[in-house]
């Protein structure tokens, strides 16, 4: 692997005519339009992931016991919020519960733009978290609502960027573009661990909130002034650049939208993707909103101290998701594999070493084994991740972002599924009772990891070009 990327920087003979093209561009800019796009969609990612997950540290303080002192020197023992398995569960899941409309933003990318959509998905967000720690001491319930309405502008702004990249990469450099891009998902779960536990530590818990939710604000902010929906549009964007990207992306008019959903609802490598989907959710849930928890009861430390260990295993994926972005691209440039055996590859064996890790995991009774079994997780699933953001564009890039929220559902459904599992097994906080979760994630993996490799596929779908029958008959009709 390492070989094969040091040959490909190296041996100029070799690189394709679109890749000489893009490195003449830069004599002619001092940075590639797209490249910024996919540096400031970096921070948009960190900016969701840090919102989605400051409920799980903030978490740990309002329901552990806390000593206050008062006034007049006396001192109690007090639990802010007295939630059982159950409701914590809900309380994690109810975000996901947004996520299950993600085809709504989906379609909404496609007829607004995805720059847009991604914008305002994210800013929206952090306005309402702003909000979260008054909803929590108002009403439960107006609480979850909200929280469920901040996990739907996160789900269209993650169903916008095909649509973003559909315009802005040339296939040639997709893989690394999204992997450039999507790495900042990781580098947000990275950094929001150890920054929620330092600000909780500092002001207390419901610093987390606005902390987030205004770095969201200033953001949304810089997007807007930066980027536009089309290179067309942008009048910022070299000569060189702005041609490169017309003569190399083939771009859809989308004046009037039909949606193939037939076609599209009876496709095999669709539902396939689903369905893996929706597998790769259930595992990946535990370690994005469930490791400080985990943490907490298996080995009762300091909030900073389960923020750092709860950063690590996506530390592993901040590492390994460029790179696995970079190689997939030169795999296919150089024909070494084609698209379908590269997604293949990177997603069945991320499932299968994944599997063995979180089995691992649940019988490694080392604290330090088992911190480093969810790095080491997360490190080869990671490779999975570019496999399913660029499989979607490859079997649609004209309705990219469509297809992104129907498979994200599926994900979503797995997000859902999986606190409520942890909450119904996870009742006296054992670590029997979290072997049991995963073992049985490890197995679903596997059974993923064989639907995929039989059934999916990389190619464009015939019904990304043709037309509906019901089009075609309208298209004859007018021509006579």
């Amino acid at each position: 692997m390492i070989r094969i990327i040091y040959e490909e920087m190296r041996n100029f003979d070799n690189i394709t005519y679109l890749e000489m093209t893009a490195v003449a561009e830069v004599k002619s800019s001092w940075i590639q339009k797209r490249y910024l796009i996919a540096f400031l969609a970096f921070f948009g990612y960190v900016n969701m992931y840090c919102l989605r997950t400051n409920l799980s540290m903030a978490m740990v303080e309002m329901t552990s016991n806390r000593t206050i002192e008062f006034e007049n020197g006396t001192k109690a023992d007090i639990v802010e919020f007295k939630w059982n398995s159950q409701k914590k569960s809900l309380a994690l899941s109810s975000f996901s519960f947004g996520y299950i409309f993600t085809v709504l933003g989906g379609m909404t990318a496609t007829k607004y733009g995805g720059v847009t959509v991604f914008g305002a998905g994210v800013g929206l967000t952090g306005l309402i978290t702003l909000f979260t720690p008054m909803l929590l001491h108002f009403d439960f319930k107006l609480f979850l609502l909200f929280r469920a309405l901040e996990g739907w502008c996160e789900a269209a702004a993650f169903a916008s960027m095909p649509e973003i990249w559909s315009k802005w990469s040339p296939p040639a450099e997709r893989s690394r573009l999204v992997s450039y891009s999507f790495t900042g998902v990781y580098f947000g779960l990275t950094v929001s661990y150890p920054i929620a536990g330092f600000v909780a530590k500092a002001w207390g818990w419901p610093a987390i909130f606005y902390v987030t939710g205004g770095a969201a604000l200033v953001w949304w902010m810089i997007w807007l002034f930066f980027v536009y929906n089309e290179p067309s549009q942008d009048k910022s964007l070299s000569p060189a650049e702005l041609k490169y990207l017309m003569e190399n992306i083939k771009n859809e008019k989308k004046d009037k939208i039909v949606y193939p959903w037939k076609r599209m609802l009876t496709s095999v490598p669709l539902w396939t993707l689903c369905v893996v989907e929706f597998v790769f959710s259930l595992g990946y849930t535990v370690v994005i909103l469930y490791l400080p928890l985990y943490i907490k009861d298996i080995n009762n430390i300091d909030i900073n101290k389960i923020g750092m260990v709860s950063a690590l295993p996506h530390l592993f994926a901040v590492i390994s998701h460029p790179i696995a972005g970079y190689l997939g691209d030169v795999l296919k440039n150089r024909k070494i594999l084609t698209g379908t055996r590269i997604h293949k590859l990177y997603i069945c064996v991320g499932f299968a070493v994944g599997a063995a890790l979180l089995n691992l995991v649940a019988f490694w009774r080392n604290f330090v084994g088992i911190v480093m079994g969810l790095a080491l997780y997360r490190l080869f699933t990671s490779f999975s991740d570019v496999a399913f953001h660029v499989n979607v564009i490859d079997l649609s890039p004209k309705y990219a972002s469509v297809l992104f929220g129907i498979t994200t559902t599926f994900f979503t459904l797995g997000a859902v599924a999986s606190p409520f599992f942890i909450g119904s097994v996870v009742k006296t906080h054992s670590q029997f009772e979290w072997n049991v979760c995963f073992v049985s994630f490890s197995f679903i993996y596997i059974v993923g990891a064989v639907l995929y490799a039989f059934f999916a596929s990389g190619e464009t779908q015939p019904w990304n070009e043709d037309p509906p029958k019901d089009t075609q008959k309208k298209s004859t009709l007018n021509n006579e």
